[in-house]
């Protein structure tokens, strides 16, 4: 299929294999991190292409191994990852508990965010854009077979919360956790008293968000509560 391509006997398809797979464990994190506004620009193809020269050189380094044009290079990257995911399919690898184990924990060790406490805590999931009559539905019809046995055993409860008109994420979070979502019209908007722009995926808006949210006085959660039973929440 590939007339450019080839490779000389199955040692020389192995020890390619794991060339490949060394250099893209110690070189492509960091060519990638390097070409990432490439990437961006392009929807993606930079990298592709980035890694077709990587897995071009690869193989040119290997004797009885050849890669002819950077096109052959692309099409051994696509087929790779292809038949990558077929074997995670195959094997039912869990590629999140993958992912957690080889970069959200090392990266917490490496910036010490790790800390250990005897303090019991609270889990959070949100399920964006569920509603409750479909959830309601996936209970009784077992597409939800986990949540269904949480409130039949009666450790949980499903309850409806109606959100005010400004619905999204921000507002949402902030009437659960802080009991207020005061003053958050949109997912993004303009500070007239600060002449700046608020977002609220940005860290820098974190501050005015919680801020504002856990001092303003409420009734319940949300902005629409009664103002005649206040309390504040700090």
């Amino acid at each position: 299929m590939l007339e450019g391509f080839v490779l000389d006997g199955a040692a020389t398809a192995l020890g390619a294999a794991a060339l490949i797979g060394l250099l893209n464990a110690l070189v492509w994190p960091a060519l990638a991190r390097l070409a990432l506004p490439l990437t961006v620009l392009t929807l993606g193809f930079a990298a592709l292409a980035l890694n077709g020269v990587l897995v071009a050189f690869a193989i040119d380094l290997l004797p009885g191994a050849e890669v002819a044009t950077l096109w052959e290079g692309i099409v051994i990257t696509v087929l790779l990852a292809g038949l990558t995911a077929a074997v995670y399919a195959l094997l039912a690898i869990d590629e999140d508990e993958a992912w957690h184990r080889n970069v959200v924990r090392r990266q917490a060790r490496r910036r010490k965010q790790v800390v250990a406490s005897d303090v019991p805590g609270v889990l959070f999931l949100e399920i964006d854009g569920l509603a409750h009559d479909v959830l309601l539905r996936a209970l009784q019809d077992g597409s939800a077979p986990t949540l269904a046995a949480w409130v039949r055993g009666g450790s949980h409860q499903l309850r409806r919360w109606e959100t005010d008109w400004s619905s999204q994420t921000g507002a949402c979070q902030a009437g659960l956790l802080h009991g207020s979502n005061e003053d958050m019209p949109a997912f993004r908007w303009w500070e007239k008293e600060r002449g700046a722009a608020i977002a609220t995926p940005k860290r820098s808006s974190a501050g005015t968000r919680t801020g504002r949210a856990c001092c303003m006085p409420t009734g319940r959660a949300g902005p629409t509560s009664s103002p005649a039973t206040p309390r504040t929440r700090c």
